[in-house]
């Protein structure tokens, strides 16, 4: 299922905190993944720094509004023909219209920013930190997490994103497995009939297994960074 949030022109979270000047960003991206402030050791804040595979195809994109554009690193069109199979040679990407919408309204309130849940390989991420705007990205599935994060790491976003490896859910702390569909990679979803709690560890080469986090954990990081206002794209499935 996906809810996609475009109409909100009020803000929909307001912390008390000045916007964070940009000369400020990488020290206080620091200070969260040093972990002091008050995070929860539940949630993972993916190391954007850290050297990510390449085995894999990163195509420059589309411009959208005339003069946007980002990179974007795909999976397998056979194994994600949704997604990765919406790109074809830079003529068209994953959701165009619902991306150019949200570029829109950003570029109309200046003050938004854009929190992205279930961002998979990146395209509302990218863009939206392509056009100069921090991004809270959250998506708990591996491959998509290495493919943004090299789509970060070449474009050079590194202050720009915030890059969180965890599943969002109603209970915090807990491992669960993901469905698996052989052709779209994107369409996982939790199991929820075994309630079994499987062991979970980063390092693990099951991707299949991932941890949960509450939306309310990850609102420290929009509190260090000044964050008051922004718009909130959801696309996890039901």
């Amino acid at each position: 299922m996906m809810i996609s949030i475009f109409e909100w022109l009020e803000p929909i979270i307001q912390i008390n905190h000045n916007l964070v000047l940009e000369n400020k960003v990488k020290f206080m991206l620091q200070n969260i993944t040093q972990n002091t402030i008050n995070i929860s050791s539940n949630v993972h804040i993916v190391d954007l720094y850290a050297t990510t595979p390449t085995k894999f195809q990163c195509i420059k994109t589309k411009k959208l509004l005339n003069n946007i554009s980002t990179t974007i690193c795909l999976h397998e069109i056979k194994r994600d023909k949704y997604v990765s199979g919406a790109y074809g040679d830079s003529i068209s990407i994953w959701e165009e219209k619902q991306v150019t919408r949200i570029l829109q309204l950003l570029i109309r309130h200046p003050h938004l920013h854009l929190i992205d849940i279930g961002a998979n390989i990146g395209t509302y991420t990218m863009y939206a930190a392509s056009l100069g705007r921090f991004v809270l990205a959250i998506d708990c599935f591996a491959p998509n997490i290495i493919r943004l994060r090299r789509s970060i790491q070449l474009m050079n976003l590194f202050n720009q994103v915030v890059l969180i490896q965890n599943a969002i859910f109603n209970h915090s702390g807990q491992s669960l497995r993901l469905s698996i569909d052989t052709r779209n990679i994107g369409g996982q979803r939790i199991h929820l009939l075994n309630t079994h709690s499987y062991k979970y560890n980063l390092s693990t080469k099951n991707p299949y297994i991932v941890k949960t986090i509450t939306f309310n954990e990850v609102l420290p990081i929009l509190n260090a960074y000044g964050i008051r206002s922004a718009l909130m794209k959801i696309d996890i499935e039901g």
